[in-house]
């Protein structure tokens, strides 16, 4: 992972703190000549500090403005939250079509036949994937999948999948 890599992930999950840390002149936003400072005393050189600048802005100046406030990085942070959500929606679908009844009993940790949001949430959770992330993925197929809307999935709706 590169120092650009670092810097955005910092600024995603701590937007306020990654702003005013960074924000020499004290206008509560970063330019682009504040990030190559940053990037400098992190030890790298002037020509790729540059470089990593202009990729970080790529990535999280979404006005384009040449500034990054904290409204650019919480922008970011809920488009790459929405990523994560999609793909793992995606991931999960694809294996309850190719074996559906063994991913139900992944999810369905108290073995009563039915699997509750806060049950898909918690295995999602010990999978690695964040609490709110978790969450939000197991709202969304809850959406999809959850047919007659009783709060809980049976093993008859997610073979419908």
């Amino acid at each position: 992972m590169t120092a650009a890599d670092n810097i955005k992930n910092y600024f995603r999950q701590n937007f306020q703190a990654g702003v005013q840390a960074c924000d020499f002149n004290h206008d509560s936003f970063v330019d682009m000549n504040e990030m190559i400072r940053i990037l400098q005393n992190s030890c790298v050189p002037y020509c790729t500090a540059i470089t990593y600048a202009q990729q970080i802005f790529a990535e999280l100046d979404k006005n384009r403005d040449g500034r990054l406030s904290v409204a650019d990085c919480e922008t970011a942070a809920n488009n790459c939250v929405s990523q994560t959500v999609s793909c793992w929606v995606e991931r999960i679908k694809g294996a309850l079509r190719q074996n559906p009844q063994v991913v139900f009993q992944w999810f369905n940790a108290n073995c009563d036949c039915y699997v509750t949001q806060s049950e898909l949430a918690n295995y999602l959770t010990s999978q690695g994937l964040g609490c709110y992330e978790a969450g939000q993925v197991a709202r969304q197929l809850f959406c999809e999948l959850d047919r007659d809307r009783n709060n809980v999935l049976t093993l008859q709706e997610v073979c419908a999948c």
